[in-house]
């Protein structure tokens, strides 16, 4: 006989969302400073004695040898998700029907010395008389997520019945269950907040601070960015766009052998020169650049702009300055070296050309070939997964009354992939709470560095984005930021991947990615997170043109805006001067499509002359 274990974990927690701070997370994933979640605390208990563990769950980080599944349908109620996990294990090999399963709840504070009273009164015979399973009960109540029973008898109970939104003692009163008085303490679980917090005497600290401001969010998040060392290289041809992971060096002196600077005549010492060759009027194919030569005082050649220099050459004479009669070269005698051009003028080999961080241009990739260069090691580019929600979104056409069209699927990858980042995954989701968790547990998405979802990350009954981006977070980074608009905006770390939600407003999704999520890509691609945080927002010289008013809330307010540099008078730094443009609701897209930069516009507003804060567009 083997013991198993299924564990509930996929309710929705309502008492406990109802109590609890704004997106606390779901409760099998709330942790103390300690970092254990309530999840590995059932997990570990069971773990002692269990063979084979079921979670029954949505999506959610879970040791390798524990097998994760979703009841049919998805919040369908406790009774089915046993029966999801019964069904399961008796298809395995492994499994029989006097194997005893542990029916656990996954917010047991404490269920180790629960388990352990049960499997005592679990008889190890087997008769008809024999009880099937044993329940926990505390001053004579029934805790039917803390029991024990036989597979078969389970298997038996559940038949062919349907127990979606059933009871689990509707399922366990088919069974004979021996009653167990335990402590209160091992069965205790969590409902409410205060249960939480009189059971662990501590909340979960990353959950504590509401909002954030943007300079805070930035920090933060370019703090929790990183690359590891594994993925950071792949050697290929240099392309604009690229990110060196490493410094490029020459691998040759550039120029690489000693060349004439013009068309002309190589001459060696002072004139007149006896002309050794005839100028050539038709290469036929041949490289004349490599004809060389050799040279006494007092000869010379006929030589092209980039021709090998002859040996004993001390000079070029142009063209324009040389005169050619009889075989002789007559003109004033140049300096020596004179339109020479020596070998490793520019660089010598093992130069460094680029350095590592560099974003290549056309202009670099035009000095790499020149210096021989074929591949070069670099930063493979961050992967980003965009899913763009909302069943009033319509991709083609006129939108009529409760519709609007897609402002997103072409300019997130268009934006994201001029900042160097690789969009790997562009969806359109409706808002469907198992939609959104199917696509947050797919492979593609889970591997990528960076998930944005737009739409569904305010509060609302219809925002199930903001419900599953927080469930499957590790960390929360920011619950909202202080920022008009976009200040519903959700930023949570899971491993070294970043989840971030962003508003369904055109004009609030596409400020929050200018502000977060181009950092992020930044520092993925190789910029400091010194830098990072130094450049967004930007601080200048900046005269805000004209009055803004004070907010009445406590955020900052991003406003589209046009630059104007003008000229500078004397000594006095040129001055760039910023004037808002009309467009700047979250709803709206005209002035982000006129603007050059977002200003940032403090809560107390600007008056004319005041310096600004700005983000580049």
């Amino acid at each position: 006989m083997s013991i198993h274990s299924i564990i509930i974990a996929g309710g929705e927690g309502s008492r406990l969302a109802a109590s609890a701070p704004e997106d606390t997370p779901a409760k099998p994933l709330l942790a103390g400073r300690d970092g254990v979640r309530l999840i590995d605390r059932v997990l570990a208990a069971s773990a002692e004695v269990a063979g084979v563990r079921v979670v029954v769950a949505g999506e959610m980080e879970l040791p390798d040898d524990v097998v994760r599944l979703r009841e049919d349908p998805p919040l369908s109620g406790p009774a089915a998700a046993i029966v999801t996990g019964a069904r399961a294990l008796a298809e395995r090999e492994d499994t029989g029907d006097e194997d005893l399963v542990l029916l656990l709840a996954a917010d047991l504070v404490n269920p180790g010395p629960g388990i352990t009273a049960l499997l005592d009164a679990a008889s190890d015979s087997r008769s008809d008389t024999d009880p099937d399973g044993a329940i926990a009960t505390v001053d004579g109540r029934l805790q039917p997520l803390l029991s024990t029973v036989r597979l078969g008898a389970l298997l038996t109970a559940i038949g062919d019945d349907d127990f979606r939104d059933a009871s689990v003692m509707r399922l366990l009163r088919r069974i004979t269950l021996v009653e167990v008085e335990v402590p209160a303490a091992t069965a205790a679980d969590v409902d409410t907040w205060d249960d939480w917090t009189e059971h662990l005497r501590h909340q979960p600290a990353t959950w504590q601070d509401a909002r954030t401001s943007i300079a805070d969010t930035v920090a933060t998040i370019v703090a929790r960015t990183g690359r590891t060392e594994e993925k950071t290289g792949a050697s290929r041809t240099p392309a604009p766009g690229d990110v060196l992971a490493a410094d490029v060096l020459s691998p040759i002196p550039v120029p690489h052998y000693t060349s004439s600077a013009m068309d002309g005549f190589a001459v060696s010492g002072p004139g007149p020169w006896t002309l050794l060759a005839a100028t050539p009027t038709n290469a036929r194919g041949r490289n004349l650049h490599r004809t060389g030569g050799t040279l006494e005082p007092g000869q010379a050649l006929p030589i092209l702009t980039g021709s090998l220099i002859p040996e004993g050459a001390t000079a070029v004479v142009r063209s324009e300055n040389a005169q050619v009669t009889d075989d002789v070269v007559t003109a004033e005698t140049p300096e020596e070296g004179r339109d020479i051009r020596p070998a490793g003028q520019e660089w010598d080999a093992g130069s460094v050309l680029v350095t590592a961080g560099t974003r290549l241009t056309p202009r670099h990739v035009a000095m790499l070939s020149a210096c021989g260069v074929d591949t070069v090691e670099v930063r493979q580019a961050p992967r980003v997964a965009c899913a763009f929600t909302g069943n009033e979104v319509i991709s083609h056409g006129v939108p009529g009354p409760g519709e609007v069209r897609d402002a997103f699927s072409t300019s997130f990858p268009a934006l994201l992939g001029a900042w160097g980042a690789e969009v790997t995954v562009a969806d359109r989701l409706p808002d469907d709470p198992v939609a959104v968790e199917d696509w947050l547990r797919r492979p593609d998405v889970r591997s990528s560095d960076i998930v944005v979802m737009t739409g569904g990350s305010g509060r609302s009954t219809q925002d199930f984005a903001r419900r599953f981006i927080s469930r499957a977070a590790e960390e929360v980074l920011a619950e909202e930021v202080a920022c008009q608009p976009g200040h519903p905006t959700l930023i949570t770390r899971r491993a070294d991947q970043l989840i971030i939600g962003v508003p369904g407003n055109p004009f609030a999704a596409h400020v929050a990615l200018h502000s977060f999520i181009a950092p992020a890509v930044e520092v993925f691609c190789g910029t400091t997170v010194e830098d990072a945080v130094a450049t967004h927002p930007a601080t200048a010289s900046t005269g805000a043109s004209g009055r803004i008013g004070a907010l009445r809330r406590d955020r900052v307010r991003l406003m589209p805006a046009t630059l104007d540099e003008r000229a500078a008078h004397d000594s006095t730094p040129a001055q760039v001067t910023v004037t808002p443009v009309a467009g700047s609701h979250s709803h709206m897209l005209s002035g982000y499509a006129a603007a050059d930069v977002l200003i940032v516009v403090p809560r107390d507003g600007l008056e004319p002359g005041d310096l600004v804060e700005y983000l580049p567009l």
